[in-house]
């Protein structure tokens, strides 16, 4: 009998090496927010510019229409020729001095080993020339379906080669901070606060929605402000565990995002110079110093 054994031994290695190079097996082909049916197609990715870093295309198709908006318009106080005079109409406020929401979208990996942060609004140039606010900071995050190509690149420009069409996932979950920054000393940031997003613990984002707006207190004692994406989680290897082996009592209800993954994130923000996310019309209105030579409406980069 212990002739057999060699023969044997290679028959088994061989059969390995096939499983091993095929993937896993074949999973029902989940929608990402569905769970009982199947989506493999993507949107092409693209960009209009206006972030170096960031895609800012938003496919109707692919978000819930609730996430989608061209901001809110209200009343503002101008300062023109020295002067402070009160503009109320919400047409002539949007069309003269409210810039538009900062409203763009980045693929993103997770947390590489030893870094700190996964991403932060301080890497790209126009938001640090535009994160400037004295009063209103609402930011709001949407969850893209999981990308499928695996030529797509990264916010830093980084080929996500990792992708695939076959498993999904249907639910994130975010850490982000707040910083301040002064012009003085710009590579020293003034942390604020960490915030979870969702804000309710237990609760997620769903593939295809939004988080809620969080209202945040603007760096008193800043020039500027500094949004960081920290860690992401999602529920790719609990839904996916069969496949991947995965310990239900470690990846679910979800796990850090590896850096070896991509994902892609909106980001909506609103400052006193915005159309808004929201806006209570008990608020007291912005003051907008219109005759500073630095002051534009523009979106970024003018």
């Amino acid at each position: 009998m212990k002739r057999f054994l060699l023969p044997k031994l290679i028959v088994r290695l061989t059969l390995l090496v096939f499983l091993v190079s095929s993937c896993g097996p074949e999973l029902e082909r989940k929608r990402e927010g569905d769970s009982s049916s199947g989506q493999t197609s993507e949107v092409p990715s693209g960009g209009n510019g206006n972030c170096e870093g960031c895609n800012n295309e938003v496919p109707s198709s692919e978000l819930d229409p609730s996430c989608l908006t061209e901001g809110v318009s209200h009343g503002v106080q101008v300062n023109v020729g020295g002067s402070w005079s009160t503009i109320e109409d919400p047409e002539q406020v949007r069309s003269s001095y409210l810039r538009s929401l900062h409203d763009f979208s980045l693929v993103l990996r997770g947390k590489a080993s030893g870094a700190n942060e996964v991403w932060s609004s301080e890497n790209v140039s126009c938001l640090k020339e535009r994160f400037k606010s004295d009063s209103v900071l609402q930011v709001r995050f949407l969850v893209y379906k999981r990308p499928t190509d695996n030529t797509i690149k990264d916010a830093n420009g980084v080929i996500c080669s990792n992708q695939d069409s076959k498993y999904f996932f249907t639910k994130m979950r975010l850490k982000v901070s707040l910083y301040g920054v002064d012009n003085n000393n710009p590579g020293v940031r003034k942390f604020v606060k960490q915030y979870d997003v969702p804000v309710t613990q237990g609760e997620a984002i769903n593939v295809g929605s939004c988080s809620s707006i969080l209202s945040l207190e603007v760096p008193k004692d800043s020039d500027r402000f500094v949004l960081s994406i920290d860690n992401i989680y999602w529920d790719f290897f609990c839904e996916n565990k069969d496949v991947y082996g995965s310990n239900a009592t470690t990846v679910c209800p979800d796990y850090h995002l590896p850096s070896a993954q991509c994902v892609k994130v909106g980001v909506q923000v609103a400052t006193d110079s915005t159309l808004k996310l929201q806006w209570d019309s008990g608020t007291p209105i912005p003051q907008l110093n219109t005759g500073s030579s630095s002051y534009s409406n523009e979106q970024c980069p003018p």
